[in-house]
């Protein structure tokens, strides 16, 4: 099956929503690594997903989607501690 408007792009798998409380982490992280993978290919084509992925988040959402990555980028990112061997 073909993903809609992406060329070359295929769907192999349905994700199922709540089957558990780390699913939604590792779909976001199995996603975020096809886009890398894709852009290191096809840099354009990744962006484009990208715009359309975003796009289509705002208009399911009502704009809520943009408003949440602006906080997310309003927020300080947070720190790693370190340690120091003295």
């Amino acid at each position: 099956m073909q993903a809609a408007g992406v060329k070359g792009m295929t769907t192999t798998e349905h994700v199922t929503v709540g089957a558990g409380p780390d699913t939604g982490e590792r779909h976001a992280t199995e996603l975020a690594d096809r886009i890398r993978a894709l852009a290191a290919t096809d840099p354009d084509l990744a962006q484009d997903l990208v715009d359309q992925l975003i796009e289509n988040l705002n208009r399911a959402t009502d704009g809520a989607f943009t408003e949440h990555l602006e906080g997310m980028a309003a927020e300080p990112a947070p720190t790693i501690p370190t340690t120091r061997n003295s």
